[in-house]
């Protein structure tokens, strides 16, 4: 838990000085950072130590304890305080209680009193204290995953984050598989001067840093950062560091750079499996992972894009997925590159959910080829158009409906008839066909051969 802060305003400086001495010995976790003698002074060290808890004395010269409560809390809203007084006035209490005070204590206090009232009041600034980090949390975590996966700039980061901001720059850290690297949030934001979000990616165990500025000396802040890491870690770990972008530009860019110096540096060998790592990613669909491989790809000076673009081509012609209409002389920048890779992937995407739909239907073939039903029937059955279910069931299977199951029912038909337990009659029924002489039809037509002549 965070230390708590401590004013004491108190105008007699035997009471002021007691009270300092108690609190340090019953609280010794709480932090004293400020003591004032009359009301004017509290007002301007609060200013200046933003206390979370104050101890006030009501009377004292100048202005009074109350008053001063209500300047301090019109900038310090979440301090808590608590009232001494010598008089045990119902209308001081009340005023005291209209103007936002947690406690009053009255003079000369009983231990158990002050204790319970400070532990209170402790409580109280703990759980704000909670609440603010949960939602700093939540609001940091929700800025990286629409910068990460959403590539939309980073607007509003003084409204939203409390962040006066004009610049900011993404490094990666990679720890070796199997080390785990303690205390990563905690270090990072010691070791830096500057605003620090840490996200982990939890599904490659990637550390992702998001630093923030108003300077334009962040990449050289980074490279500080870096060999801190370096320092601490050793070779555990590997780091990429992307470009400083303008907050109002797109910062996953930085991202996909320092991504590709990360891979760059760690798998310098492994330049030959990276084309093969992109195009098995592109087939899912998934556009992070895919933008992701790319990046590592676009970067290499040794990589070739004509082969990229003809090899992605390639996985859409033999899917007869209809290409993006793009030629390679229109992709010349990255941002063109970016589209047409979030293009196919939505295509790969669309693509293998109807595969999944065809495979649902193979199945409740399989498992239904014994009864009657139609093409539309299981069209529906898969939330397919019959139309849409029909080519896409030819070109997947190779066969047309009717054919594919014509020859399931006949593999089966086979299949018992070699039992040699069944009459044709019931195996005419087994497999769906309700007129032994048009299953027996049907089979000569497939096999070339009557069924009849598997019954000797």
């Amino acid at each position: 838990m965070n230390t708590m802060n401590v004013l004491i305003a108190e105008d007699e400086l035997l009471e002021r000085k007691a009270m300092i001495k108690f609190l340090q010995i019953q609280f010794p976790d709480l932090k004293i950072v400020a003591e004032a003698e009359n009301g004017r002074k509290a007002i301007e060290l609060a200013k200046i130590t933003k206390p979370d808890l104050l101890l006030m004395d009501i009377n004292m010269p100048g202005i009074n304890g109350l008053e001063a409560i209500e300047e301090i809390k019109a900038y310090l809203p979440d301090a808590q305080f608590i009232m001494i007084t010598a008089h045990d006035s119902f209308a001081y209490a009340k005023q005291a209680l209209s103007a936002g005070v947690r406690d009053y204590i009255l003079k000369p206090s009983r231990k158990e009193e002050t204790i319970k009232a400070i532990k209170s009041a402790q409580e109280a600034v703990w759980q704000k204290m909670r609440l603010k980090q949960q939602e700093k949390t939540q609001r940091e975590e929700l800025l990286m995953i629409n910068l990460l996966y959403k590539q939309g700039a980073v607007l509003n980061l003084h409204k939203h984050m409390q962040v006066d901001a004009s610049s900011g720059i993404i490094m990666i850290i990679k720890p070796a598989e199997g080390y785990v690297m303690e205390k990563v949030t905690e270090n990072l934001k010691s070791w830096s001067n500057g605003y620090l979000i840490v996200y982990k990616q939890e599904y490659d165990c990637r550390w992702i840093v998001l630093a923030l500025s108003k300077n334009n000396q962040l990449h050289l802040d980074m490279d500080v950062l870096r060999k801190r890491i370096l320092h601490e870690y050793g070779k555990q770990v590997e780091i990429g560091i992307g470009k400083p972008k303008q907050v109002d530009e797109n910062l996953q860019e930085s991202y996909f750079e320092a991504m590709a110096m990360l891979q760059k540096s760690s798998d310098q060998e492994g330049r030959a499996n990276r084309l093969n790592n992109f195009l098995t990613m592109i087939v899912t669909g998934d556009k992070t992972k895919t933008l992701e491989e790319f990046m590592v790809l676009i970067r290499n000076d040794t990589f070739k894009k004509e082969q990229l673009y003809y090899q992605v081509e390639h996985l859409l012609t033999i899917r007869n997925i209809n290409g993006q209409g793009r030629t390679l002389h229109q992709l010349q920048t990255e941002r063109d590159w970016y589209h047409y890779i979030e293009d196919c992937c939505d295509q790969f995407k669309v693509y293998n959910h109807s595969m999944n739909q065809i495979e649902r239907a193979k199945q409740w073939l399989k498992d239904h080829y014994d009864e009657q039903f139609t093409l539309q029937e299981v069209a529906e059955h898969v939330h397919l158009s019959p139309a849409y279910f029909s080519n896409l069931f030819k070109i997947t299977t190779g066969f047309s409906f009717v054919d594919y199951v014509t020859r399931l029912r006949m593999e089966k038909a086979m299949s018992l008839l070699i039992q040699k337990r069944y009459s044709l009659k019931e195996i005419s029924y087994m497999v769906g066909y309700n007129d032994p002489n048009y299953f027996s039809r049907v089979f000569k037509k497939h096999y070339q051969v009557a069924p009849s002549q598997f019954q000797f």
